[in-house]
């Protein structure tokens, strides 16, 4: 079966005022430069994510602790700045420094091998289902369901970018608009 190549292309804010075109694509998992790590005979691989306790998920590839609930806020979508108030006063998990993520770092979340649900499994080997790892992952119902970033497009018109867990679709819209907020940490 011949692979399709997802290409999804967006203007990524490298550094404050500066702007740049940025292809992130993937039809396969990224490769160390150095080649595949050894493993010692009969070890198991590093799962992708460690539940740490019923409400927190380490992802160990970039060391950031995703709420596991990620659909804090139930049924409600909030606008922009309640998001973000939203997380600052979250206290959650044992943690009181929850923020919204950056683009980049739902991206590195995400898995395109995926569709539907571009989300990995709690070992990375397939794709998640719920509660394993998260739960509430808001993806499609009567239109697909944008998670609030941190991120923000310089220019006009200005506005913050979402994402979808559908299919990895950023968008940019007003701040006014609605969206679901997934609240990130660092686990160190």
């Amino acid at each position: 079966m011949k692979k399709v190549r997802r290409i999804l292309l967006v203007t990524l804010a490298v550094t404050a005022g500066l702007l740049t075109t940025a292809r992130l694509a993937a039809d396969e998992p990224k490769k160390d430069p150095a080649g595949p790590a050894k493993k010692a005979e009969g070890a198991a691989a590093a799962p992708r994510f460690t539940i740490q306790d019923t409400n927190c998920v380490i992802d160990n590839k970039t060391g950031l602790m995703w709420a596991r609930n990620a659909s804090l806020t139930g049924t409600n979508a909030l606008d922009w700045a309640e998001a973000i108030a939203f997380c600052k006063n979250l206290d959650y998990g044992g943690h009181k420094d929850w923020r919204l993520p950056h683009i980049r770092e739902f991206w590195d979340l995400i898995d395109t091998r995926y569709a539907r649900l571009v989300i990995p499994n709690t070992a990375g080997t397939d794709q998640m289902k719920e509660n394993d790892p998260f739960r509430g992952v808001q993806t499609i119902a009567g239109g697909r369901r944008y998670y609030w970033a941190t991120t923000t497009t310089a220019g006009e018109p200005a506005g913050p970018w979402l994402i979808t867990m559908f299919d990895g679709t950023i968008a940019q819209c007003s701040e006014t608009n609605t969206g679901w907020v997934w609240p990130v940490r660092s686990s160190k």
